[in-house]
């Protein structure tokens, strides 16, 4: 599935919730979010020296890289983590997340099913991992990774939602599809998906005679672009010059 920026932040941002540090990490854990990166690397590096053996630590320094806020190499602390801990289940999800689906599908099929066997709590795993197997055409399984996202402690359900819209369209199972979406309410919050998935909404909606929530889904994903400065996809953009 071809990923928007949208959907990278909104991941990102699952990941941070869903794999939440001990409460005594809780103040550093702030920093490397929305604080002083410089402190937030500071007290990482001082707390790394006090406790060598916590994958925590590791695994923080790791997420401070990727939002961008230091210089370096995450995967070099991911790893780290894994060697004083190999059962800590979000570093394999966070090395998962590096890797580039086309060229590295296997690979992260692995990390993400190390990452449900050490934290099975963590339904965002049986989300990745579930589109990985959409990709590759195992849609049982894809569907089985959504079921189990379900009921897992930590998940946004539309992230499952996504997956299950996605498995249904590439089954071309178009009436369970439509009874699908008709049962929920998917009129705005769908940033968090991609374009491809999106679109799949908009279509059912036009082929169940109901333009009114095409407008809304199109005037929601507007609102919610421009919030964050993404430019609205061209076939969104054609749909809106059509609503009132």
């Amino acid at each position: 599935m071809k990923t928007t920026l949208t959907i990278i932040a909104f991941l990102y941002s699952c990941l941070v919730f869903a794999q939440d540090p001990p409460e005594k990490y809780q103040k550093i854990w702030a920093e490397v979010n929305e604080g002083d990166s410089k402190k937030a690397k500071k007290e990482l590096s001082k707390s790394i020296k006090n406790n060598p053996e916590d994958p925590w630590l590791y695994w923080m320094s790791g997420i401070l890289i990727n939002n961008g806020t230091d210089q370096g190499d995450a995967k070099t602390f991911y790893e780290k983590a894994l060697a004083v801990d190999s059962t800590f289940g979000p570093a394999y999800y966070s090395l998962a997340s590096l890797l580039d689906d086309d060229s590295n599908t296997d690979k992260k099929i692995e990390l993400f099913s190390k990452a449900i066997k050490f934290y099975p709590q963590n339904g965002f795993s049986y989300v990745a991992r579930g589109e990985l197997y959409l990709k590759k055409g195992l849609y049982e399984l894809a569907m089985t990774d959504a079921e189990s996202a379900k009921k897992s402690e930590l998940i946004d359900l539309m992230a499952v939602d996504g997956l299950i819209i996605e498995v249904l369209y590439a089954q071309k199972k178009t009436r369970e599809l439509h009874a699908f979406i008709k049962s929920g309410n998917y009129t705005d919050s769908v940033f968090m998906w991609d374009t491809h998935t999106i679109n799949i909404l908009i279509s059912v909606y036009e082929e169940l005679n109901q333009p009114e929530n095409v407008c809304k889904v199109c005037k929601s994903i507007l609102e919610d672009y421009d919030m964050v400065g993404i430019p609205v996809p061209e076939t969104i953009s054609e749909k809106l010059k059509k609503c009132k």
